[in-house]
């Protein structure tokens, strides 16, 4: 018999093999990424860790300063740079004035 548009559908619905979140062979992660959900951590693993274990928040803590302090040093570091650079400027503009007034003295002394 030919295969109506309805039938066709049906049958579509009927395809989904796919075991349900609740079926036990598989985690929820796993239905999650088979069905290209977002993967959501669940409610359990959402609360901070660090609160279980003072020891974990501690080294959080002290991660975050370390990289706190690393920026500050880039920043710093390129200031200086900056300087560096604006003080490099600087020299090689007077050594340009410097050359130009020699110039210029070299041609008043050839044409007097």
């Amino acid at each position: 018999r030919p295969l109506g548009p309805s039938t066709y559908d049906s049958s579509l619905n009927n395809l989904d093999i796919q075991p349900s979140p609740s079926s036990p062979s598989v985690s929820a992660d796993s239905y999650q990424a088979q069905h290209g959900m977002v993967n959501e951590a669940p409610p359990r693993a959402r609360q901070a860790p660090q609160f279980r274990n003072p020891q974990h928040r501690e080294e959080t803590d002290l991660e975050r300063r370390l990289r706190i302090e690393q920026q500050e040093i880039e920043q710093l570091e390129l200031e200086n740079l900056i300087k560096l650079k604006k003080l490099n400027v600087e020299r090689l503009l007077e050594e340009k004035r410097q050359s130009q007034s020699f110039y210029d003295q070299s041609q008043d002394q050839a044409i007097s």
